[in-house]
């Protein structure tokens, strides 16, 4: 009788929250991300590109911006700029995606490119000189238009919080192909991830090069590029096609992604040792996500507001 005293006052007060319905779980529930995307133009102005009408949102030299009716923010480059030789001063733009957002934009040059949750591209508004150059921050998605005359290279810009010391940022140099740049700083690597084509990775003194379904890593603790071959490329690029893909993946990757497309904030109470393997619609709301990660047996949510707790 005394021990089953001491086990009732110990524990008085503590839930078991598997046992718990859905209900008393999740006080709330959270929709998906969508197209949101502010544009910053040179002369500092913003365009809330989500609230924006169709057609001509700026006219800068000779580069019209449009928003099209598919709701790409595009960039058309007038006469005087194709060919002549006298672009002129160079400005730059930079698109930022929000926790919750992503957006596709079509560059000066007719690449395109599809921004990621919490992500943000510098480019100028036109190229000119040797190279096409610009800077990311987060993850893109890139299809490159091919100009031996003008390799494009993409920079991890050192505004995402990671060093621009020598060998502590990738620089991704292309030709004409598809590649994926993942660079978040709550994670703890960089990664290429070749498609079709032919890049070349820098960091520092280190150079590799990359045949498609390759990737390589930069390590930021070690400040070592890994190449990986054969990586699962359709999992890597699933974001773009609207959908999660999880391969072998520790509930903390699965939650990072979450927070960055959902804009929540995550906690842990206990630890979560499984690894998870399964597809989902990205289209769908933050409860329809976690309840197909219960339906496992190895995890629990519980929502309040924008805060999530992970539960063993």
């Amino acid at each position: 009788m005394i021990g089953v005293a001491v086990f009732y006052s110990l524990n008085k007060g503590k839930t078991n929250i598997a046992a718990l319905p859905v209900s008393e779980r999740y006080h709330n529930d959270v929709t998906a991300g969508g197209d949101k995307a502010v544009l910053e133009l040179a002369d500092g102005k913003k365009i809330v590109l989500d609230n924006a009408s169709t057609g001509e949102l700026a006219q800068q030299g000779a580069v019209s911006v449009v928003k099209s009716d598919s709701g790409k923010l595009v960039y058309k480059v007038g006469k005087t700029n194709e060919g002549s030789g006298a672009i002129g001063a160079i400005s730059y733009n930079t698109i930022t995606t929000p926790k919750g957002g992503q957006y596709q934009v079509i560059l000066p040059d007719g690449s395109k490119v599809w921004l990621n949750a919490a992500s943000s591209l510098r480019f100028p508004t036109s190229f000119a000189g040797s190279e096409r150059r610009v800077e990311l921050i987060g993850e893109g998605y890139f299809q490159i238009e091919k100009d031996k005359s003008k390799p494009f290279r993409v920079k991890v810009s050192p505004l995402s919080g990671v060093s621009s010391k020598p060998g502590e940022s990738i620089e991704v140099e292309v030709l004409g192909t598809e590649f994926d740049l993942m660079a978040y700083t709550d994670e703890d690597r960089q990664a290429a991830t070749l498609v079709s084509g032919e890049v070349v990775v820098r960091s520092g003194t280190q150079k590799l090069a990359l045949k498609p379904d390759q990737q390589v890593v930069l390590n930021k603790q070690t400040s070592s590029l890994n190449l990986i071959d054969n990586p699962n490329v359709e999992t890597i690029v699933a974001w773009k096609d609207g959908v999660f893909k999880f391969q072998d993946a520790s509930i903390e990757s699965i939650m990072r992604q979450a927070a960055r497309w959902y804009d929540i904030e995550v906690a842990y109470s206990g630890e979560v040792k499984q690894q998870f393997k399964g597809t989902v619609p990205r289209q769908v709301n933050l409860s329809t996500l976690l309840q197909i990660l219960e339906a496992t047996g190895w995890v629990h949510f519980r929502i309040d507001g924008k805060r999530v707790t992970v539960f063993p």
